[in-house]
């Protein structure tokens, strides 16, 4: 699914566990019909804005949840191992690559894990 718009314009994953990136900005799928856009920090109010405006007359609702999120990034060759200390979901068996995701807990906090979903400017 696209959502142009003059700010907006971003792809919707629509298969389960995927996320899309563009240049500035993540789309990360979290359920049917539920994403989770990361965009650079200070433009979440002109992207909120774009995306009511691009959404009207559509039975949708868009909530920021900045101040109930961060982000942390693992790398290396033993992260995925790492996470799996304190995860429920197998996450070597589900072929993780660029663009898969997950919403998990991790040491009973929501977790969204994936490969190269992040673009550097949002970290």
């Amino acid at each position: 699914m696209e959502l142009g718009g003059r700010n907006a314009n971003i792809r919707l994953p629509e298969i389960p566990n995927a996320s899309v990136s563009s240049a500035d900005r993540s789309a990360l799928w979290l359920g049917p019909r539920e994403w989770l856009i990361l965009t650079p920090r200070g433009l979440e109010p002109e992207l909120q804005r774009s995306l009511r405006a691009t959404l009207t007359n559509r039975s949708c609702a868009v909530t920021d949840v900045t101040n109930g999120n961060t982000v942390m990034c693992l790398t290396g060759m033993r992260a995925l191992d790492v996470l799996a200390k304190g995860c429920s979901v197998d996450l070597h068996d589900l072929g993780f690559g660029p663009g898969s995701c997950v919403q998990t807990y991790v040491a009973k906090l929501v977790c969204c894990c994936g490969d190269g979903m992040i673009p550097q400017d949002l970290i």
